[in-house]
């Protein structure tokens, strides 16, 4: 199975912003690395919205 099949989200919904839901998700949150949202919410965290790590630093990636 798939995550998409798991959760019951379709491959659109996964890429989405998981604090807004509006735009896709663009950057990384450093140290923990995880990749959940866009890159105006990632400015605004104090902490990952997936591992609750302190946000060092949020860096925008460009898929190639």
């Amino acid at each position: 199975l798939t995550a998409s099949e798991t959760t019951g989200e379709a491959p659109y919904e996964e890429s989405l912003c998981k604090i807004c839901w509006d735009s896709p998700i663009e950057c990384v949150i450093l140290e923990c690395g995880h990749m959940a949202c866009c890159l105006e919410c990632g400015k605004q965290m104090n902490e990952c919205p997936i591992c609750r790590q302190y946000v060092v630093r949020v860096v925008r990636f460009f898929k190639a």
